[in-house]
């Protein structure tokens, strides 16, 4: 193992670098614990599977702006939270006596 000598004040300089990447990743690492979960996309087949509609009920859905979309190059996109508001928004409760 070779030896190589530094001088006190490029250690100290190494040290204060060291701290300092350190206090940084911290700081990532709690915003990060408060960020949300990456944000799911479905596919249109997949948001008629689970709505139980059409394609062409999807597509006046989106045409009258009841479901945000994203066309990425041809393929349109739903965002889940989307889908799931949708629904949860036109759910009928069950009536209860």
């Amino acid at each position: 193992m070779s030896e190589f000598k530094i001088d006190r004040n490029m250690y100290e300089l190494i040290i204060a670098n060291q701290r300092l990447l350190e206090e940084q990743i911290s700081h990532l690492q709690l915003q990060m614990k408060d960020k949300k979960p990456a944000l799911s996309y479905l596919d249109g087949k997949q948001v008629c599977e689970l709505l139980r509609i059409s394609q062409r009920t999807l597509q006046t859905l989106r045409d009258n702006g009841k479901i945000g979309h994203s066309r990425i190059e041809g393929t349109i996109l739903y965002r889940e939270e989307d889908v799931r508001a949708l629904f949860d928004r036109y759910f009928k409760r069950p009536k209860t006596e």
